[in-house]
């Protein structure tokens, strides 16, 4: 049987005594208050790219829950983050990232100055790339220390129940479940992966529905055998 498998998101100024609007306003200016960045919705932050990349010009903020891991390689230098509109994937410099960005925790990204890329439909955050097959590069250690900020606050990661004919992109970036498929390499007794890369096998249900499923050659699990039978991912 398919063992359960993770696949894969108010700043309030006190003002007291004499302060005055106005001195705010002329604070904010002059540069000793910073403006408060605008929060929004992670559905909206993917809206503002169309076909190229775009770097963002306001200063916005995202918020989501840590969805993804690279403990087990499949992440490469990824943090995928899911609010109650959808999911993204930021792109991190560095290696054992679940160590600081960990499973189910609050994430938040400064969004200024950050790049909005996608990689064979899948939508990026990260550093502008000249690279027009991925468009978006991980974040240098540098930048990632003001743009991201990891919090205590944590959720439990629940994946939203969906069948293989009920998945749109509104789901991608996103943690699921899929209930009754399975694997039709398993019946050949293939790996996860093909030796040294990155391969796709394909899930399929009762119906006949398809999806391409996607294993890093990095992967821990990469040369284990693709589990046998129908259940759920």
């Amino acid at each position: 049987m398919i063992r359960n498998i993770v696949v894969l998101l108010i700043l309030g100024h006190f003002l007291s005594g004499c302060s005055s609007a106005p001195d705010l306003e002329r604070s904010i200016l002059d540069g000793t208050v910073e403006p408060a960045s605008e929060l929004v919705s992670i559905a909206y932050l993917k809206s503002l790219y169309s076909v190229a990349p775009v770097t963002v010009g306001r200063d916005l903020r995202i918020e989501g829950n840590v969805i993804s891991t690279d403990r087990y390689g499949n992440f490469y230098q990824t943090v995928c983050i899911e609010d109650e509109t959808g999911g993204i994937s930021i792109r991190l410099e560095g290696e054992e990232l679940f160590k600081k960005y960990r499973l189910g925790h609050t994430l938040t990204s400064s969004c200024n100055s950050l790049t909005l890329g996608a990689y064979s439909g899948l939508l990026q955050l990260g550093e502008r790339s000249a690279d027009r097959v991925y468009q978006v590069d991980p974040l240098p250690a540098a930048k990632t220390t003001s743009a991201i900020t990891p919090g205590d606050e944590w959720n439990e990661p629940l994946p939203s129940l969906l069948t293989l004919n009920t998945l749109s992109p509104r789901y991608i970036n996103c943690l699921i479940l899929l209930f009754d498929v399975q694997f039709v390499e398993a019946a050949e007794n293939k790996n996860w992966c093909e030796e040294d890369t990155d391969t796709n096998r394909h899930l399929t249900d009762r119906q006949g529905n398809m999806l391409n499923v996607r294993t890093s050659r990095h992967a821990e699990f990469a040369n284990k055998i693709l589990p046998y039978g129908s259940g759920r991912i």
